[in-house]
């Protein structure tokens, strides 16, 4: 009896600090607001652009600018996706897109569509049904 006494009475001194040292539970972490998405449609022309990030390393853009010269950097993609989007450089394209509105300034998040323009569509008029008698 006398050992067990002692045993508990160790437990106790030991394990105490470590019940003590927990302190307060830290605060929930409080989640940051997504800013609204807003969508645009824009046609223009698809450029690409190389060049050298802080680290030395080649960086590829996509921007399409449209013909108030307003340009739209589109965020980085998977490789499928970017080999389609490099089909399409130097045409005229439309561009549906996600994103935010940070002082004038619409910055792309995410692409819904990227796909050319035919120019012929454009110019041709609709097809009327033949008269018929």
């Amino acid at each position: 009896m006398k050992r067990l006494f002692a045993v508990l009475l160790v437990l106790t001194f030991v394990a105490t600090p470590f019940v003590l040292a927990e302190g307060p539970a830290a605060p929930a972490p409080v989640a940051k607001e997504k800013p609204d998405l807003k969508e645009v449609t824009v046609n223009g022309t698809l450029t690409k652009e190389d060049e050298k990030n802080a680290k030395g390393e080649m960086t590829t853009d996509y921007i399409v600018t449209d013909s108030e010269g307003t340009r739209y950097k589109l965020p980085k993609q998977k490789d499928k996706e970017q080999a389609a989007t490099a089909a399409l450089v130097g045409k005229n394209v439309t561009l549906v897109a996600k994103g935010t509105d940070d002082g004038g300034k619409f910055r792309v998040k995410k692409i819904v569509s990227l796909a050319e323009n035919n120019p012929d569509e454009a110019a041709a008029p609709a097809a009327t049904p033949a008269a018929t008698k």
